[in-house]
């Protein structure tokens, strides 16, 4: 009899049926970690067991997160570490040498493969993989239902003598055979396998090979009913209507961000004006809007749309349709110098260019993270588009504004381009699972959410506070006035702004609004054709696009990938900035407009 007939299936005892900070258990403790292709249920399944016990961690000195959950089962403490969705350990990726540094330097208890019962040989590459590193696995066959749907149907006990590891089917959306798989689980935990190959004399193609013989071996093919979600998959791949609907699609979801961001953000900005302290003298006019105006700039320039964004985001992910976005302008975008998936973190960049950086965590190769981050930086955020709407779109009219966006996009492309070329490295084919569409899971979404708006609080916040509140005191003990004439043969030689102009983008490093903002607390107006021409509008406008991101985006650029780059990205776009800025000045002044 195999160890699949004598264990029974139990439901009891796991993470999300808890409602303390903590599990306590026995003193029997075990670590089990997550491993698999992506888009195979790996965070349907961490979500089920782990519950409200989770949190994000990054491995010690790695950037890439990984969540971390516990739960109690049958007198066992267990930890659980979901580790990035991979293809391979091959290592050539960020994710793949975290997870094989992981499996190999922390030695977890168990590695459960999460494999997708639709796509079993392709899967099977990857178990082959974790079974030359000589750890304990246990094989979960996820998704049965939908495998059974389309007529795949898959032999586990046979497939468990083949690799000589437990095999278990599992629905983690519902929890259909999870009791199973942590009882095989704590039964495993701290067996030493011995790899049925010699380490590292297998090759690719031979892995390739194994995988295929394998699956052919433990599965059978039946007539599948004609699913709705497979006509749905072909008219949203379409060559024409695939286009039409994404269209479509993106245009909901980048409408529904900035109609619901801008009815918040206007709201809580509402409110905290009802807070200003009423005919305030200068100094306690500059301490507000640097040290308090911070805290507001991060209430309502990030939370209002970072929140649906990211419930949005999630919800194109867990069904499936962002891989098919992806898949459809992968061509266009490898025309311009990125990667398909490019244009989800930039959508994001035009509400908050903070989380959109993290959002570029998406694309799988360094290179184009650092190629999307570097054009995401340059993307008019929701400061970036006050500083729009009220220079330009203003006093100039919306046609103007709208040039100042489109001329926004070229150059980025061009300068996207370049990067692209200059980078080390080859240009990426997409190569990406294409997952069946499935319905969503609320609270995995909602999970999702508030990791990824913690980690932005987490550095925006500080960021905008203690930046605001250091350039105020600056000011106030008259360190702008030597800035402004120092930086005059810049500001006022080179661009054809007012010298007062090196303070405005100085505080702008904190956030770009108060470039429009400081004038009211600086000189009394709020009619900025008062102190400045059209042609300065626009040039003062075009500079603020382009020149250093906000303090906040600076650490995000750190945290994702390093100083040296940050301060490198951060240093191009303030002389290239200026250079625009300078060309536009004179550009427009032969041109005569105005």
């Amino acid at each position: 009899m195999g160890m699949l007939d004598i264990i029974g299936e139990s439901c009891c005892g796991y993470g999300k049926t808890r409602k303390t900070s903590k599990p306590t258990c026995s003193t029997k403790k075990i670590r089990i970690a997550l491993a698999g292709n992506a888009n195979v249920g790996k965070s349907a399944l961490f979500n089920y067991l782990t519950g409200l016990h989770q949190h994000v961690a990054n491995w010690p000195g790695k950037t890439v997160e990984m969540a971390e959950g516990s739960l109690c089962y049958k007198n066992y403490e267990i930890d659980i570490i979901d580790l990035p969705g991979i293809y391979s350990l091959s290592t050539f990726s960020k994710e793949e040498k975290v997870t094989r540094e992981y499996i190999e330097e922390e030695k977890p208890d168990v590695v459960i493969n999460v494999v997708d019962s639709c796509a079993l040989e392709r899967n099977l590459f990857f178990t082959l993989q974790l079974l030359e590193l000589e750890v304990p696995v246990v094989l979960a066959l996820n998704q049965s239902d939908g495998a059974k749907k389309r007529g795949i149907l898959i032999d586990e006990k046979k497939l468990s003598e083949i690799l000589g590891i437990p095999v278990v089917k599992t629905v983690a959306t519902t929890g259909a055979g999870v009791g199973k798989l942590l009882t095989l689980c704590t039964i495993t935990s701290g067996l030493k396998r011995k790899a049925k190959t010699e380490k590292g004399k297998i090759n690719t193609d031979k892995r390739y090979l194994a995988a295929g013989k394998i699956a052919r071996k433990t599965m059978k093919l039946t007539q599948p009913k004609e699913l709705l979600v497979d006509k749905i998959d072909e008219l949203t791949t379409h060559g024409i209507f695939g286009y039409i609907i994404m269209l479509v699609v993106l245009g909901v979801v980048f409408y529904s961000i900035f109609a619901f961001g801008g009815s918040v953000s206007s709201i809580i900005a509402d409110f905290f004006n009802t807070l200003k302290p009423q005919a305030p003298d200068l100094a306690t006019k500059l301490l507000w809007e640097g040290l308090f105006g911070g805290f507001v700039a991060g209430i309502t320039l990030v939370i209002p749309y970072a929140i649906p964004f990211y419930i949005l985001l999630s919800v194109l992910e867990d069904t499936g349709y962002i891989t098919r976005i992806a898949y459809l302008l992968d061509g266009i975008a490898h025309k311009v110098g990125f990667h398909g998936k490019a244009i989800i973190p930039m959508i994001l960049g035009y509400g908050c260019n903070v989380p959109a950086c993290f959002g570029c965590r998406i694309l799988e190769y360094e290179r184009d993270r650092l190629v999307t981050a570097f054009a995401v930086t340059l993307i008019p955020c929701t400061a970036r588009t006050v500083v729009i709407l009220a220079l330009v779109g203003a006093y100039l009219g919306a046609e103007w504004a709208i040039g100042i966006y489109i001329f926004n996009l070229a150059v980025i492309a061009i300068l996207a381009k370049i990067a692209f070329k200059a980078l080390p490295g080859e240009p990426m084919g997409l190569i990406m699972e294409m997952p069946p569409y499935r319905i969503p899971s609320p609270g995995a979404i909602l999970k999702h959410t508030w990791w990824k708006i913690k980690s932005i609080l987490l550095v925006v916040f500080p960021y905008y506070m203690v930046g605001g509140l250091i350039f105020a005191v600056a000011y106030l003990v008259g360190a702008f006035d030597l800035l402004n004439s120092t930086f005059a043969p810049i500001t006022e030689g080179w661009l054809g702004l007012p010298a007062y102009a090196a303070t405005l983008l100085l505080f702008g490093i904190v956030s770009k609004e108060l470039i429009v903002v400081l004038p009211a607390v600086l000189y009394a107006t709020t009619d900025l054709s008062t102190i400045l021409t059209p042609v300065q509008m626009i040039v003062l406008t075009v500079v603020a696009l382009f020149y250093i991101p906000c303090l906040a985006t600076i650490e995000a650029l750190r945290r994702e990938f390093g100083l040296g780059k940050a301060l490198a990205i951060t240093a191009f776009e303030i002389v290239f900035a200026i250079v625009l800025g300078g060309l536009v000045y004179r550009a427009l002044g032969l041109v005569g407009i105005f």
